[in-house]
């Protein structure tokens, strides 16, 4: 099944949305936002960070409900995932993830602690993923146990973000401007897996294709899940003014 849109932290104040095939883009999806960044979504709600006020934020799926201040008192956050009945986040000034349930109640910042300048944060029905921008992934359980800062260091090179799917683990390498892949054990590293990205920031693996953003390029740019029919322009400022992208997720 293709994805059905494309949402992604826009600027300094908006969530945008688009359909997954580029189309009828809407860069003030969401407004008021507060430096955003990493997004997340499920069913119901559409998550993000509010790095102006350290915050996790939430609204309806719909762009409706809107809750800036859902989770407050985060430490400087840097993006957010939802799986199963929780909620994690990256606190970038205090190394650590935090947890929250999905109502916003059972708040703990430190859930995790002890990694290496955080950044990006994936999870899957078992694990949770984390780039530690000195040049690793990190993963965990999603109980919190087995911690293990330094899972994936091969094709890691001052990973900004990371991205899980049923086979593989996805890398956006931020230095090199490459998206890296390995299996789910982290083993068969390919570095160089999609390459030209332009300090390549957030990236999603959904179903049939991969995205990512270009923070060289001010683009968000979309592949075949294979690393195939690469488009470095897929979403581009020069179609869209104001557009500016930050963090990015994807709906099936």
């Amino acid at each position: 099944m293709a994805p059905k849109y494309l949402y992604w932290a826009n600027g300094s104040s908006t969530i945008a949305r688009s359909k997954a095939n580029g189309s009828n883009p809407k860069l003030d999806f969401i407004t008021g936002a507060s430096k955003p960044d990493g997004v997340s979504i499920n069913a119901k709600h559409l998550f993000w960070v509010n790095s102006g006020t350290s915050s996790i934020a939430r609204a309806s799926i719909d762009g409706s409900n809107v809750d800036p201040l859902f989770i407050p008192n985060a430490r400087r956050p840097d993006d957010v995932v939802v799986s199963g009945g929780f909620i994690y986040w990256v606190n970038n000034a205090s190394n650590s993830i935090g947890r929250a349930n999905l109502d916003g109640a059972g708040v703990n910042q430190d859930f995790i602690t002890g990694l290496k300048n955080p950044d990006g944060i994936a999870a899957d029905s078992n694990f949770i993923y984390w780039t530690n921008r000195a040049s690793s992934v990190g993963r965990a359980n999603l109980d919190g146990t087995d911690v293990n800062n330094r899972f994936i260091k091969t094709p890691a090179k001052v990973p900004d973000d990371v991205a899980v799917d049923s086979r593989y683990i996805y890398i956006a390498n931020y230095a090199d401007g490459t998206i890296g892949r390995t299996r789910l054990d982290g083993t068969g590293a390919k570095k160089n897996f999609i390459v030209g990205t332009g300090e390549a920031d957030a990236v999603v693996a959904r179903s049939k294709y991969l995205y990512w953003i270009n923070g060289g390029f001010n683009s968000i740019a979309r592949a075949g899940i294979n690393g195939n029919n690469v488009n470095q322009n897929f979403l581009t400022d020069s179609d869209l003014p104001g557009f500016n992208p930050g963090g990015l997720v994807a709906s099936l």
